[in-house]
């Protein structure tokens, strides 16, 4: 648990919590490799076609990919006629490098909000050739040829101790 977020628990403040537990997650969602709009059921999906910890796995389950879905942030944009417009952040790491997984989980759903958002708060990376690092879940495959261009991480990562460890 990073020093900050480990002083709010102590303290058993809400307030100070969930501004620790805030920043925590923008933390190690900024060191995302890559972006992927996915439903819950899609990045469910993508992981058992791909992952090599799966009990189903597809051709192409060679993947290294840890957390899948236990790290994850929900927050609410706005209101769109009167209805929240929520956004769902969830981070896994694959092939040892973390990939940002969002869908909006409300009924009330404004792709321009979310966009802004995302361009104010967490922007996309960039790959080598300066395009942005995001696809949907039908092109999910442009994540993976991104992540296989990117030097192999050695050892735990901060999103492999958050989800592994507590920490």
């Amino acid at each position: 648990m990073p020093p900050t977020l480990a002083a709010a628990w102590e303290t058993r403040d809400p307030a100070r919590l969930a501004d620790a537990t805030t920043a925590a997650f923008a933390g190690l969602a900024r060191q995302a490799a890559y972006h992927v709009q996915a439903t819950n059921f899609e990045h469910h999906a993508l992981w058992r076609e791909n992952s090599s910890s799966s009990l189903e796995p597809g051709r192409w389950a060679t993947r290294d990919w840890t957390g899948r879905g236990r790290l994850g942030w929900s927050l609410v944009l706005g209101h769109l006629g009167g209805l929240p417009v929520g956004l769902d952040l969830t981070l896994d790491e694959i092939e040892g490098h973390i990939v940002l997984f969002y869908t909006s989980s409300s009924r009330a759903v404004d792709w321009s909000m979310i966009e802004h958002w995302f361009a104010l708060h967490l922007p996309p990376p960039r790959d080598f050739d300066n395009r942005r690092c995001h696809s949907d879940a039908a092109n999910f495959h442009h994540c993976l040829n991104h992540l296989a261009k990117l030097p192999r991480r050695v050892g735990p990562t901060a999103i492999h101790d958050a989800i592994v460890n507590g920490r």
